[in-house]
């Protein structure tokens, strides 16, 4: 094998897969733990909303999904202004035996950043937004770097979507926002 080859049974799971009626299921943020694999995928409800469902593996290759979904907009007590049209795009990153995910809401507010943290994928410790809007597509570095917390994300302008990075002391306050790179013109990343 050179470089990365494309798995041949792609995709790995499918609306026909998930145990429940979705529309869709797609994105997932993935990890592996001990000897097992997980998938945290976007699935779009029959309502239109997405929601998060894990998916197990212990080959990485076969996953069986659970029985519903793990994290909803409903699960968003005071944060649930901001996830109101549903979650996506989950970036999971382990830091100090926690598994921290970022991922968009979307609202009436555009879509916007949010973190959660778990150390079981069963129980789920949201800790609000992390970003102002327009912003998505955020990731964390694993470490601290000089005693700082990383972040990547991408923040949306009126004809720019380019990449930044920001740093926080405590996961939860964020600045020194910088530019990193912007889109290739002429693609959706534009």
């Amino acid at each position: 094998m050179n470089g990365i080859d494309r798995y041949t049974n792609n995709p790995i799971l499918t609306h026909e897969d998930v145990p429940f009626r979705v529309n869709s299921i797609f994105n997932a943020g993935a990890v592996k733990i001990e000897n097992n694999y997980l998938l945290l995928s976007r699935v779009e409800m029959p309502n239109g909303r997405s929601s998060f469902l894990m998916a197990r593996s212990t080959d990485g290759f076969k996953f069986t999904p659970d029985s519903k979904p793990c994290l909803t907009p409903d699960d968003h007590g005071e944060w649930y202004e901001y996830v109101e049209w549903g979650i996506e795009d989950p970036r999971i990153t382990m830091i100090d035996n926690w598994y921290y995910i970022l991922y968009t809401g979307y609202s009436k507010f555009e879509p916007t950043v949010l973190m959660a943290r778990t150390k079981d994928f069963s129980s789920f410790d949201n800790m609000g937004t992390v970003t102002e809007p327009s912003n998505k597509d955020a990731v964390l570095f694993p470490a601290k770097i000089n005693g700082t917390y990383w972040k990547i994300d991408r923040p949306s302008g009126l004809r720019r979507r380019d990449v930044w990075i920001n740093q926080s002391p405590d996961l939860i306050h964020w600045g020194s926002h910088r530019f990193v790179m912007a889109g290739m013109q002429g693609s959706w990343e534009q």
